[in-house]
């Protein structure tokens, strides 16, 4: 005799096979979004039956085309469209990326900024220096501002981090903020500028930013 699982599988595929396609869509659909096993298995599937063409892979991947496509569809706000560029197509990327973020008139604007935080958020990430200076020249939330210039602080305890910081255009941010920035903020920027100055060219840097004056107006 057949196993009593076996025998509940083969009814469930007879009541399956009778329902139309757009019921066996929708019940698919719901399995794949509420359980994680059902939507690997789904995936396997479909990569094994109907893989995507190599053109719609290119597509995907490319920074420039992959938001075109998208918008034809209606999701013109999905973030996912920066995402892909990140991740897929690095190539100019991250600098289209900050500049969205920069651009308040933009529909992407505030997915930019979020996809910001989500990677000054990732200690692994080699965009983490670049995308923390980029929130504290561009963020709106001055709070978020004190966090990011602390954690700045944190990172210009290392010698690599000091000299990532200034390439990605930190000294000039922070010396901004700590002339113009909250009394928080101002902490610390000094604080992350004073340990950027343990390495001699950022000693220059800020020299030539005029964080002299500002740190000793500070102190």
């Amino acid at each position: 005799a057949a196993p009593p699982r076996m025998l509940a599988s083969a009814r469930y595929e007879l009541r399956l096979a009778a329902l139309p396609p757009d019921a066996l869509i929708a019940i698919t659909a719901g399995a794949m979004r509420d359980s994680a096993a059902a939507n690997r298995r789904a995936e396997a599937l479909l990569a094994h039956h109907s893989p995507p063409p190599a053109v719609a892979t290119d597509v995907l991947a490319d920074p420039d085309l992959a938001p075109c496509v998208l918008e034809k569809t209606g999701l013109r706000h999905a973030a996912v469209c920066k995402r892909w560029s990140l991740i897929c197509a690095p190539r100019g990327a991250f600098a289209r990326l900050v500049e969205t973020a920069g651009d308040a008139s933009s529909e992407l604007h505030a997915a930019a900024l979020g996809e910001l935080k989500r990677l000054s958020g990732e200690e692994a990430s080699s965009r983490r220096v670049e995308a923390l200076v980029a929130l504290l020249r561009l963020g709106d939330d001055e709070d978020e501002k004190v966090d990011v210039a602390a954690t700045l602080l944190l990172l210009a305890e290392d010698g690599e981090s000091r000299v990532a910081i200034a390439a990605a255009g930190g000294i000039e941010v922070l010396v901004s903020l700590a002339r113009d920035g909250s009394e928080a903020q101002k902490e610390e920027a000094a604080g992350a500028l004073w340990n950027l100055s343990a390495n001699d060219d950022n000693v220059a840097a800020i020299v030539a930013a005029g964080g002299i004056e500002v740190l000793v107006s500070l102190a």
